[in-house]
């Protein structure tokens, strides 16, 4: 977008996404935290400070990015059912079978096969 072209956001809009993008890296790591992730880091500096040394949370988008899919969704699932009240167990029960009567999302396929 060129100097001259209106932005379709505000400026309150533009600086609330810079706010939360600072916060990203802070939340990544503090969820590699709580997660224990650090004691299967292949960072030494992690797991010799046992918890998340990288400075951008890597750890943790790492271990998102090798989640399978269908344990994602349970996480994701689970936390909204535990923001509504239920317990833990309870949550965790109806998150699965969500995703069991969802079934397994596809991966996209590379068109060029690789």
């Amino acid at each position: 977008m060129s100097a001259s072209e209106k932005s379709a956001f505000s400026a309150e809009q533009i600086a609330a996404f810079e706010r939360i993008q600072a916060l990203r890296p802070v939340l990544f790591r503090q969820s590699a935290d709580k997660a224990r992730l650090f004691e299967i880091c292949p960072d030494r500096s992690c797991r010799r400070a046992r918890a998340c040394c990288e400075p951008r949370g890597l750890c943790f988008q790492i271990f998102l990015a090798t989640t399978p899919d269908y344990l994602r969704r349970t996480f994701v699932y689970a936390l909204r059912y535990r923001c509504d009240g239920l317990g833990p167990e309870d949550a965790w029960r109806k998150a699965e079978a969500r995703v069991a009567v969802e079934g397994a999302m596809p991966l996209p396929v590379d068109p060029a096969g690789r």
